[in-house]
């Protein structure tokens, strides 16, 4: 799950599942997965992610790929300034927290999911 300093705009070309939640529901650096909420964003449909929020990755539903256009301010996802000492910054203007199952923990990002790893591939996303 990530958030940036300013918007973010998803415009779906295939019909998509965005997991979201609010940013302020951090405490101490960790974030409850039994937060998150899933969304389906239906092919053709563009929606505007707020600062405030917290996000995922886009995943395709049923098992399917995906196409989304993803609009971030000019810079996002850049390397971040050396000498930058919050745990959290893993790119410019891209605060990420990962889950300990995810591959970006193994990669290095800090882990601050707790509880169970969402799966969007059960019963109740289809």
């Amino acid at each position: 799950m990530e958030y940036h300093s300013g918007s973010e705009l998803n415009l779906a070309a295939d019909d998509v599942i965005l997991l979201v939640g609010k940013r302020k529901d951090i405490c101490d650096g960790k974030y409850r997965t039994d937060m998150v909420e899933a969304f389906l964003l239906p092919a053709g449909v563009c929606v505007e992610l707020y600062a405030t929020t917290l996000h995922g990755v886009p995943c395709g539903v049923k098992g399917n790929g995906f196409r989304v256009a993803i609009v971030l301010p000019k810079g996002t996802n850049g390397i971040h300034l050396n000498g930058v000492n919050e745990p959290i910054i893993a790119g410019k203007n891209k605060w990420m927290i990962a889950h300990p199952d995810a591959v970006e923990a193994r990669l290095g990002a800090y882990i601050g999911l707790v509880g169970e790893n969402i799966d969007v591939s059960s019963d109740m996303m289809t």
